[in-house]
């Protein structure tokens, strides 16, 4: 009998105290109960203090590492952690209830024992709407569908055998997940669990996707994503248009950003910039920016 966990749950966490309360009772109240979680301090400038679960589930682990980003605090994470699939949850996102029995059925009832298995995925926004996100279709190309719609790493499941072979890159860089992924998705299957959404997504005003913009850090972006059309086998896979459609949403993203900073004239320079990339085809994405503008 295997006495290891179902699943490992790893939380890379920095100063977001708060937040991060809220992921770990997410993972406390699952109804499914064969688990382990690890919380990861990523080096937080106030260590975090975990005592009143510590004291109270031995299936809860506390790992501190100086600072060096989310990547490398989930390779930390994995490293120490006994599930048969891991499963990485932000401090600001949280599961809902039966996120890992919604899992856990579906593995028993699949045996496809080297994919990775995504659940419904839903945004909330600081005024508390509830977006729910599009699910992927299991009779096309996961791959192709992550690049049409990245759908980040709180709603994937992971067998270890995968990321033994396909190892997190540790390297503190944006979008580091999206990278990750696709590389991944490049050997392995991905499954969608049909129903409804399982994982909320924050939408709020300390997201890294928010703090972290600007041209330089949108170049980065741009930079990562070209460097991961360009592995061996993504462009047979998925079609530029796609490519070029993810560059465009990099440019238009920035240029809300700049707007609703009041930075126009960048505004206008990065709206032009996600033009010229192909985002003419881009209708909503457009006139979602010029709305900013205005």
């Amino acid at each position: 009998m295997d006495e290891r966990p179902l699943f490992s749950v790893i939380i890379p966490a920095y100063q977001r105290p708060k937040l991060l309360a809220a992921a770990i009772e997410s993972v406390v109240v699952q109804s499914w109960s064969d688990w382990e979680l690890l919380v990861v301090d990523d080096g937080s400038r106030k260590p975090l203090d975990l005592s009143r679960w510590l004291s109270t589930d031995q299936r809860i682990k506390l790992l501190r590492q100086d600072n060096q980003g989310p990547a490398a605090a989930r390779k930390s994470g994995a490293k120490q952690s006994t599930g048969r699939y891991l499963c990485f949850l932000d401090d600001d996102d949280y599961f809902l209830p039966d996120h890992l029995a919604t899992l856990a059925d579906y593995l028993e009832a699949h045996d496809f024992p080297e994919s990775v298995v995504r659940t419904p995925l839903a945004g909330r926004y600081t005024d508390d709407r509830i977006v729910t996100y599009p699910n992927f279709n299991n009779t096309d190309d996961g791959l192709f569908q992550y690049w049409q719609s990245p759908c980040g790493i709180t709603s994937l499941a992971f067998p270890r055998s995968v990321i033994t072979h396909s190892p997190i890159d540790p390297a503190p860089r944006i979008i580091e997940d999206f990278e990750w992924v696709s590389r991944v998705l490049i050997k392995y299957p991905l499954l969608q669990i049909p129903g409804k959404p399982t994982v909320i997504y924050r939408q709020h005003e300390t997201n890294r996707t928010l703090v972290e913009g600007g041209i330089e850090r949108t170049k980065e972006r741009i930079k990562i994503i070209h460097n991961a059309y360009a592995e061996p086998g993504v462009d047979q896979r998925v079609p530029p248009r796609t490519y070029q459609n993810l560059l465009a949403h990099q440019w238009f993203h920035a240029a809300r950003q700049a707007a609703l900073a009041g930075e126009r004239s960048q505004a206008i320079q990065l709206l032009s910039k996600a033009i010229t990339t192909g985002g003419w085809r881009q209708v909503r994405q457009f006139f979602s920016t010029l709305y900013h503008l205005l």
